[in-house]
């Protein structure tokens, strides 16, 4: 069953739309490469809906796509990603692609670019694919 294709920078429990019944619940963790192919392949079919509300996350999201805002013009399908905080109520058959640090960050701290990039570079930063259903 194909589902909403959405992206964010967390994944909570409360996400998930279960009514009274169960949720079944999947959860990949990908390398960096294989989920931006499946992000972009998203992104560029129209499907994908980006939630994430921190500007440094969507910063580099689009440098693991590829999306450098110098190097595309308007009519490329490379263009900035569009982005809003929001919140998602999972259903059956929609994926949460979630780019996330694998560390607990100090109360209230909000990364910067610089900072953001830096955990990459040092292999802390997660990438997973939430499927609300079987993988």
């Amino acid at each position: 069953m194909a589902g909403r294709v959405y992206l964010a920078n967390a994944f909570s429990l409360s996400m998930l739309g279960m009514g009274k019944g169960y949720a079944g619940l999947c959860v990949e963790e990908m390398d960096a490469d294989r989920w931006a192919l499946h992000v972009n392949g998203a992104r560029l079919s129209g499907e994908l809906e980006c939630v994430i509300g921190h500007e440094a996350t969507v910063r580099l999201v689009e440098k693991l796509l590829e999306m450098d805002e110098y190097a595309w013009g308007n009519d490329s399908p490379n263009v900035k990603l569009r982005c809003g905080r929001r919140a998602v109520k999972l259903e059956p058959g929609d994926i949460l692609y979630v780019v996330q640090p694998r560390i607990r960050l100090p109360e209230g701290k909000i990364l910067d670019y610089k900072e953001i990039v830096d955990l990459l570079r040092q292999d802390r930063i997660g990438f997973y694919a939430v499927h609300h259903g079987p993988c």
